[in-house]
């Protein structure tokens, strides 16, 4: 089985990545942040975070990585540049373009999982708030898969499974 820990807007926060990878380091084949880390460059945690380029972000970081495993090709950014603030569309179809299987994201510190005609779009919500109509708690997302994909969102506190509906 494929195992992914997806991150993201953690915006300053080192205890809950440094928890997150301590708890799966055995157990996942990648661990992504889909920006606004706000971490430094050279910090130690990007020697295993695969890290993009936030909107809050000073740093280089790429504004997007492709990451393959598991027969599936995973496209990751943050998402302002797509607009996911204003909708999904222009996300769906920068997965399409990409010929991507899952784009993960992040921005709205809101956790989403749905397929949209084809490309499955993640958010793993934020560690360090996450928004929303109801209170949701800080999360990330584990994903899964061996055919079809499987995400269960985590709350970063308790580690356990979250029903986000």
């Amino acid at each position: 089985m494929n195992r992914i820990i997806v991150v993201s807007d953690s915006h300053g926060l080192v205890q809950p990545l440094e928890a997150i990878y301590e708890r799966y380091k055995d157990t996942v084949q990648a661990f992504i942040h889909c920006g606004d880390s706000e971490l430094p460059m050279g910090h130690p945690l990007l020697e295993v975070y695969r890290t993009v380029k936030g909107n809050v972000d000073s740093e280089p970081f790429p504004m997007t990585l492709t990451v393959d495993i598991g027969g599936r090709k995973i496209l990751v950014t943050h998402g302002h540049k797509q607009g996911v603030r204003f909708g999904l569309g222009r996300l769906r179809e920068f997965g399409l373009a990409n010929n991507a299987d899952l784009v993960c994201f992040g921005h709205t510190h809101k956790p989403y999982f749905r397929d949209h005609d084809g490309v499955w779009l993640l958010n793993p919500g934020s560690i360090r708030v996450n928004r929303g109509f109801r209170r949701i708690p800080e999360s990330f997302a584990l994903i899964e898969w061996d055919n079809d994909l499987k995400v269960t969102f985590i709350d970063v506190k308790t580690f356990e499974s979250l029903d986000i509906g």
